[in-house]
């Protein structure tokens, strides 16, 4: 009998040595008594270092613990054993395992050990670790901007909860939108390259400048949103305001280049159960939306009557956008004559609103919502149609002027439409005037230039309307040949009392007349398409 065991287990080791595996064999005592040719090849040890408890000196020092306890309770249970941990392998390193140890018993019952195998399991668990880090970069991507590295709105939404939840009974949550004022130009003049390294530069001042718990995020393009919670009153909201628009505005050097920002700010706040995340930002974005009318370094709170105003404006953009498609809107003629003999020369072609509802709409209302919601462009095309479209019916000697908005200059094809109005219509394009105010020559000045050359080349007269209520100089008259100048009605108010206002009326003149001769002075109206 005990030759027959000594057969059967010279048989096993030598199959077991051979097998791709690694197998162990413990006694009843727990102690290991085998180890496979592979086990000791893999983890460097000799038979009699393995023999006993010497296994666990292969196993890696951060799992040791681990493995000791779990194998040794299944030991005592006998019970079977499962678990992956990592081996130390021969020449450094390590490997992860699978081991699996399974008790051993005699026919009679008697308890007689464990016998287990150990699978190398490294490339499926690196592979597993490889889609874990994918998974984890994949959601930082989705939650973060890639370009500054914040955290995006996504990640903002998310952890608003956790850091809202805690805040002292009353106190509030602010929530600051930010916008870059300027930021285009910038972009636009030293390269986008120059304009991600700004926002880079942006991010990393409010990082430095927020206190830990405080949430920053870029939501788009330039614009950031702040969220900082335990607020005691509406003046600390307003001061961080005002902090954030010193620190963002300092000057930045970008590649060797001095650049100044500019921001604006939209601020809202409210307790933890008055409005969601988003319903803040949106309330902030209102705000955000007047501090621009105000220009950089401007900061407004939201308060509800704005939201009233822009559920107006909406609404009023929806009912003009009906009133276009319906042709309920008008067109009026405002004469102009000559003074020296009374003959009419020109109508002024002015956009009226009678709504069925209330009425006529002011221009100075209806043309604002028009620009502010991007109608201006129909509007106005559909204005100068229908002065065209009459102005054919008038005597040859009678023109048509019309009001042109500076927004309308966004449109590359604005001086083929004015080509293609005059050539459906059939009017003569020297009988059609358009005036344009001061801002045209400031916004985008290259391109409009380029579109006031095409226009004029045309054969439209291109005048310049109200001058001297913008950025009046009397070098823009010099940069572009303007076929006539409407002086603002402050200037000729009190002539030929004020010598002041005379001095300045010769001076335009004067300016103008190496180009044209002809100038004008009118009165500033509200009832024009701008």
């Amino acid at each position: 009998m005990l030759e027959a065991l000594k057969e059967s287990e010279a048989r096993f080791r030598a199959i077991a040595d051979d097998a791709p595996v690694m197998i162990w064999v413990t006694g009843e005592n727990g102690a290991d008594d085998y180890h496979s040719r592979l086990w000791l090849e893999t983890t460097g040890q000799a038979a009699e270092q393995a023999a006993g408890n010497g296994w666990l000196n292969a196993v890696h020092p951060d799992d040791r613990n681990a493995v000791e306890r779990v194998f040794y309770q299944a030991f005592d249970l006998r019970k079977p054993v499962r678990m992956e941990y990592r081996l130390k392998r021969a020449g450094g390193g390590s490997i992860w395992v699978i081991d699996i140890g399974q008790p051993r018993f005699a026919s009679d019952g008697t308890f007689l050990g464990f016998v287990g195998i150990a699978l190398d399991i490294t490339e499926r668990r690196n592979a597993e670790q490889e889609r874990l880090l994918a998974q984890k970069q994949i959601h930082h991507m989705a939650r973060h901007d890639a370009l500054t590295g914040l955290p995006n709105r996504q990640f903002l939404r998310e952890e608003f909860e956790r850091l809202s939840g805690p805040i002292a009974p009353g106190t509030r949550i602010a929530i600051l939108c930010l916008d870059l004022d300027g930021f285009k130009a910038i972009n636009d003049a030293y390269g986008r390259a120059t304009g991600d390294l700004l926002l880079r530069h942006v991010a990393e001042r409010l990082r430095n400048f927020l206190k830990q718990y405080d949430m920053i995020c870029r939501l788009s393009g330039d614009e950031f949103v702040v969220l900082r919670v335990g607020i005691n009153s509406n003046a600390e909201a307003r001061l961080l305001a005002q902090q954030l628009i010193h620190v963002i505005e300092a000057t930045y050097e970008l590649a060797g280049t001095h650049v100044d920002l500019q921001v604006v700010v939209g601020l809202a706040t409210a307790s933890k159960s008055d409005q969601s995340l988003d319903e803040l930002i949106k309330t902030a974005g209102i705000a955000l939306d007047r501090a621009k009318t105000g220009g950089g370094g401007t900061f407004v709170q939201y308060e509800p009557q704005m939201d009233a105003d822009l559920k107006a404006k909406q609404r009023m953009k929806v009912s003009l956008r009906h009133a276009l498609a319906k042709g309920e809107l008008e067109v009026r003629y405002q004469p102009l004559a000559n003074l020296r003999t009374g003959q009419i020369t020109t109508f002024e072609a002015l956009a009226r609103w009678p709504h069925p509802e209330r009425g006529q709409v002011s221009p100075a209302e209806f043309i604002a919502v028009a620009e502010e919601t991007g109608l201006i462009g129909p509007l106005g095309e559909w204005n100068l149609r229908q002065a065209c479209t009459e102005a054919v019916k008038w005597p040859a000697y009678v023109s048509v002027a019309v009001n042109l908005s500076p927004l309308q200059f966004r449109n590359p094809q604005l001086a083929s439409t004015v080509r293609n109005i005059l050539e459906d219509t059939g009017l003569d394009a020297s009988r059609l005037q358009l005036e344009i105010t001061e801002s045209v020559l400031l916004d985008e000045c290259d391109s409009n230039l380029q579109t006031l050359k095409e226009i004029r080349q045309l054969g439209v007269i291109v005048a310049i309307d109200d001058f001297g209520t913008g950025y009046s100089s009397l070098s823009y008259l010099r940069t572009f040949p303007f076929d006539k100048i409407k002086v603002d009605r402050s200037f000729i108010a009190n002539l030929p009392k004020s010598k002041e206002s005379l001095a300045i009326v010769r001076a335009v003149a004067a300016a103008h007349s190496v180009s044209s001769p002809q100038w004008k002075a009118s009165s500033a109206r509200t009832n024009s398409t701008r």
